[in-house]
C-alpha cells in the first residue's frame, strides 16, 4: 500500500477499503470457530478470545508507533503486513479444521466422558 499511496485522500480510501473488507469478518470466523471446538467452556472459550483480540488492539498501535520512530512509516506499513501473515494467517491456513470431528476428536469434554 505504502507504494501507491502519495496524499492522506488515498491512504484513507484503501485503509477504509481494506478495514471494511478483510477486519469485519474476522471476529465472526474466529467465534465460529471457538463456538465449534468449545461446547460445555464456551463461555470462558469466548472470553479469552475476545481478551486476546481486544489485548492485540491495545498492544498493536503502540508498537506501531514505536516501529515508526525507528523505521519510518512505510517500513512500519509492510512490517504489519508480514505480521499479519505470519502470525494470523500461516496459522489459520495450516492449523484451522472445520470441526473437531474432521480430525477424530470431539468437543471438549464432552466427547471424552
Amino acid at each position: 500500500m505504502s507504494g501507491v499511496i502519495t496524499n492522506i485522500q488515498s491512504f484513507y480510501l484503501f485503509y477504509g477499503l481494506g478495514r471494511f473488507l478483510f477486519i469485519g469478518p474476522i471476529p465472526i470466523a474466529a467465534s465460529v470457530v471457538v463456538s465449534r471446538w468449545f461446547v460445555t467452556v464456551r463461555g470462558r472459550a469466548m472470553g479469552v478470545l475476545f481478551l486476546c483480540q481486544s489485548a492485540g488492539m491495545a498492544l498493536i498501535p503502540y508498537l506501531a508507533a514505536l516501529t515508526i520512530q525507528g523505521v519510518g512509516w512505510r517500513s512500519t506499513w509492510i512490517l504489519l503486513g508480514i505480521g499479519v501473515w505470519a502470525v494470523a494467517l500461516l496459522p489459520v491456513l495450516l492449523c484451522i479444521v472445520q470441526t473437531p470431528e474432521h480430525v477424530g476428536l470431539h468437543p471438549d469434554p464432552r466427547g471424552s466422558m
